[in-house]
């Protein structure tokens, strides 16, 4: 939970949000919601692809990656 609550954090492109769906691109850790059922992962991390350019995304999520290791 911990690695993917960095992740979230660590993203400078991708927001992290609890309502995914806008043209923007958005991510959750699903267990950060209090009432999540505890069969779901800790570290489930949940991504809305908005209209970013693709590479710029895919570079945002390497160095999130990066920093929650």
């Amino acid at each position: 939970a911990a690695a993917a609550d960095s992740v979230c954090r660590a993203a400078a492109l991708i927001s992290n949000s609890t309502s995914l769906g806008g043209v923007e691109s958005q991510w959750e850790r699903r267990r950060a919601i209090a009432n999540e059922p505890d069969t779901t992962p800790e570290n489930l991390v949940r991504i809305s692809v908005g209209i970013e350019d693709v590479e710029d995304l895919w570079s945002d999520i390497a160095q999130a990656l990066q920093v929650g290791e």
